[in-house]
């Protein structure tokens, strides 16, 4: 068995005003798919979010009481801290839920909105 080779592509240096994952301009976001704009949306939102929230996930595992079940709030935070892991693994769960994804994607950009409202410039859009 012999590997096919592959031409390595230079990566392009990122520059401190492209934090969140770059879409080409040939692929608007309406054509992207499911997972890969869920990964889009859910990555511009603050890190401090996701420290917050994956912090409330393991006291909702370690005191299962009066806090929601915290298995949730560690991998929404992970997913934000993390984006791609949802764009490597998302796919399959796309093609097989996409009504869920549809409805994350908009919860996303409603949070986005409304961090934006009350807290204005805490984006990093």
């Amino acid at each position: 068995m012999s590997r096919a080779r592959t031409r390595r592509v230079p990566r392009r240096p990122v520059s401190d005003e492209s934090a969140k994952p770059v879409v080409s301009a040939a692929l608007e976001p309406s054509t992207l798919p499911l997972h890969c704009q869920l990964a889009e949306t859910i990555g511009s939102l603050p890190k401090d979010l996701a420290v917050m929230l994956i912090s409330l996930g393991i006291v909702g595992v370690a005191i299962p009481g009066p806090i929601p079940p915290g298995a949730s709030f560690i991998l929404l935070g992970t997913v934000i801290l993390w984006p791609k892991v949802l764009v490597r693994t998302g796919g399959p769960l796309a093609q097989r839920f996409p009504r869920v994804f549809r409805m994350l994607i908009n919860f996303a950009n409603d949070l986005h909105e409304g961090l934006d409202r009350r807290y204005p410039g805490s984006g990093r859009s």
